[in-house]
């Protein structure tokens, strides 16, 4: 106990600056609840409205990497040559 005693005491430091940053105390807290309830009688349709679909989209602006990614030929022929290195093993040594 005489080990931890400047822990207990920190704990209670801590504890007392705490309750004081606390705002006032509530009384009665059953009056600070509020809550409006609309009730609806059983049966009654509910209408789900849904907002239009846009006719036209707008037109986007030209993307050259997407155009150029999503062709497979262009990708082929844009390609670098794939060069054989000689291994390390290989040749005079």
């Amino acid at each position: 106990m005489y080990k931890h005693r400047w822990l207990y005491l920190v704990f209670l430091v801590a504890t007392l600056i705490l309750a004081g940053c606390q705002d006032q105390a509530v009384a009665n807290p059953e009056e600070l609840v509020v809550a409006a309830v609309e009730v609806v009688p059983q049966g009654t349709p509910h209408p789900i409205t849904v907002n239009p679909t846009p006719a036209s989209q707008a037109t986007q602006a030209p993307n050259e990497c997407l155009d150029c990614h999503a062709d497979q030929q262009r990708l082929i022929d844009n390609a670098a040559p794939v060069v054989e290195a000689e291994s390390e093993s290989s040749g005079v040594g």
